[in-house]
């Protein structure tokens, strides 16, 4: 079974409510998740030749043109608190992403995707109040939930 079966496999195993795209005949994947603190959009991209799967969670507000420069600087420092994720920002629209990449030769189990999916979309969700306190200068505890946690419905 190919990265894309897989993935949708484990996506309905789940209940995990996903639409199938195809642009420019390459197959994704796009949903929302519920975080603690936002809804993240979210985007699989696959790469069958390379057994590739890129995910990306988005978060649902742009960063304002004169922010952007500002919150570039402060996402490079937090991804240097990362290790299997990292933050993009597009300096076009401002939009702010998180990248996880996994390559597997084979099957990939059920607790892999798992812990791939789960750590990506927790991993943006826990840094969402930090985010916001630099956007808005002021402190990240106006923004921390009592506790983290996602539903991935």
């Amino acid at each position: 079974m190919n990265l894309y079966e897989q993935t949708k496999q484990f996506l309905i195993s789940e209940d995990f409510r996903f639409q199938e795209r195809t642009s420019d005949n390459n197959k994704f994947i796009v949903s929302k998740v519920e975080g603690e603190n936002v809804t993240i959009n979210c985007f699989i991209h696959f790469f069958e030749n390379k057994n590739i799967l890129i995910c990306f969670s988005e978060l649902p507000f742009r960063i304002q043109k004169e922010k952007r420069t500002e919150i570039i600087s402060f996402l490079s420092s937090l991804n240097n608190e990362l290790m299997i994720t990292n933050f993009l920002i597009s300096e076009m629209n401002g939009t702010i992403r998180l990248k996880s990449v996994l390559y597997q030769d084979s099957s990939i189990s059920t607790e892999t995707f798992r812990k791939f999916f789960f750590t990506n979309f927790s991993t943006l969700d826990l840094y969402v109040p930090k985010i916001m306190a630099k956007l808005f200068s002021c402190s990240k505890d106006l923004f921390l939930p009592e506790h983290n946690k996602l539903n991935l419905n």
